[in-house]
C-alpha cells in the first residue's frame, strides 16, 4: 500500500469512528463525508437544537500530498 492509500485508510477510519458519536441533545444527525477522489474528509452535525438550526463541521481533514512524499 502506498503512502497516499495508507493516509486515506487512516483518515477514513478516523472519520467513521468519530461519526459514531451522536450529540446528547437536540435532533442532530452526524454525517460522515468521505471523498477519496478529492481527498476531502469531514464530520458534520446537522439538525435542530430546540429552535436553533445546527449545521457545522466537527472534523475537517484534507490530504494534500507533495510529489516527493508519494514515492516513499
Amino acid at each position: 500500500m502506498d503512502t497516499l492509500e495508507r493516509y486515506r485508510s487512516y483518515v477514513s477510519q478516523l472519520i467513521n469512528e468519530y461519526a459514531k458519536y451522536k450529540p446528547s441533545h437536540g435532533q442532530i444527525e452526524t454525517e460522515a463525508i468521505i471523498d477519496t477522489l478529492h481527498d476531502h474528509y469531514e464530520v458534520m452535525h446537522v439538525g435542530w437544537d430546540g429552535q436553533r438550526r445546527v449545521h457545522g463541521s466537527v472534523v475537517h481533514i484534507d490530504i494534500i500530498m507533495r510529489e516527493n512524499l508519494d514515492s516513499t
